[in-house]
Order: structure tokens, then sequence, then C-alpha cells
């Protein structure tokens, strides 16, 4: 299956390869199996270092891209109120990455227990937690 790799991934990535919550990562993206969205590409490159931004930009531009259509906003929306009336909260780029990988077929890959909240508010959201 093809996942949406959170910002927390690319982050381990990025500072220790192929190993701890990444591991597989490298493999995942030689197969073809990791998308992205909005979201992540804008945390991924806030953080990253000025000396590879732009091999990574080049990187993220070549994956999969799970779109934020104007339904989906709204969704967002949605999910972040229903969570709320809960007395939940959740980051609301994580939600949007949250609808973005529930609408595009795929499974986030995480290391944030946020999705954990955020699947009770949005039915169809899978999520793998790596392990930290």
């Amino acid at each position: 299956m093809t996942v949406l790799a959170d910002s927390s991934i690319w982050i381990h990535y990025l500072r220790g390869g192929d190993t701890g919550p990444a591991a597989g990562f490298t493999e995942a993206l030689k197969a073809d199996r990791v998308a992205t969205c909005g979201p992540v590409v804008a945390e991924v490159m806030r953080g990253a270092p000025s000396d590879r931004r732009a091999d990574l930009d080049a990187a993220l531009r070549g994956l999969r891209w799970a779109p934020l259509e104007f339904a989906h906003w709204a969704e967002i929306g949605m999910v972040a109120r229903r969570l709320a009336e809960r007395g939940q909260t959740a980051g609301f780029p994580d939600v949007a990455i949250a609808v973005a990988a529930a609408h595009g077929g795929l499974r986030v890959w995480t290391t944030d227990h946020d999705f954990e909240r955020i699947a009770t508010a949005l039915p169809g959201l899978e999520v793998t937690f790596a392990v930290t």
C-alpha cells in the first residue's frame, strides 16, 4: 500500500537515514509507495537545511500527490470541529494530512499519536505508527 509519510517520518529520515522510525523509507521511495500533500511539503521545507532544499524539493515533487480540494478543506474543518466537541485537539496540519490520506486511499505513516484521535473523527483513516 502507498503511504502518505508525515513530516515526522521525513524528519527522522533526513536526520538519521533509513533507521529507527524511518526504517524502510528508502525502499518505499524506490518502490514508488510514498505520497505527499501540501501540509507535509510545507512542514518539511520549513525545517530543511538550506544545503538540502533543492534536492528535497525535487524529491517531494516526484512523489504521488494527494490533493486537497474545496470539499476536503470543508471536511478538515468538520473533523476539527468533531474533535473540539469532544474536548480533543489536533494540529490543523495533521487534520489536513489525515483528510488528504483518507481521500487519496493512502495510509498515514507517522510517529505522531495525534493521528489516533483524528482517526476517531475521520472514518476510513488508516495509520501506521513508526516505533520511536
